[in-house]
């Protein structure tokens, strides 16, 4: 069942090929969302700071964000 979902792109790598981060426009409410996704099945604190940062920037309070980790099955 497609889904239309309206989102930001906050940040992107310049080879479209690392990460991005993307959020819905709106940083409060119910429907408030954001994703940082890498294609590293393994992502360290180094890597993830400074995209942490730039979401905290765009105005996401990162300390209720939840890192998922890859499940490799």
């Amino acid at each position: 069942m497609p889904t239309w979902l309206d989102y930001v792109i906050i940040d992107i790598d310049e080879a479209y090929s690392s990460y991005l981060v993307c959020s819905s426009p709106s940083t409060k409410g119910m429907g408030a969302w954001m994703y940082i996704m890498t294609r590293e099945k393994v992502v360290t604190d180094d890597f993830l700071k400074p995209l942490s940062e730039t979401a905290a920037k765009a105005g996401w309070d990162m300390s209720k964000a939840v890192r998922v980790p890859h499940n490799s099955q």
